[in-house]
């Protein structure tokens, strides 16, 4: 349940593709412009995101930068019909 209301928010929705899109990952300040919301905002919603285990947070210096999790990768992928 965590999963799909991690991923039920347009803002985190929508940073979740822009970090799939990205090679390395992304920082809070990418996704600020990108978003057109505060960086309170991306930095909310990425810790959503995080604490879901929908994608990596590293740090490398002052910045955080945010990837994709194999988590990720199972929680979008078309679902499998039922044999029948």
């Amino acid at each position: 349940m965590q999963l799909l209301s991690a991923m039920g928010n347009d803002i985190r929705y929508e940073a979740l593709r822009l970090i799939a899109r990205a090679d390395g990952g992304l920082c809070v300040c990418q996704l600020e412009p990108a978003l057109g919301v505060s960086q309170g905002a991306v930095s909310q919603a990425v810790s959503r995101l995080h604490g879901a285990g929908l994608v990596t947070r590293r740090k490398e210096g002052r910045w955080r930068y945010y990837g994709l999790t194999p988590r990720h990768d199972a929680a979008t992928r078309n679902p499998r019909r039922p044999p029948g």
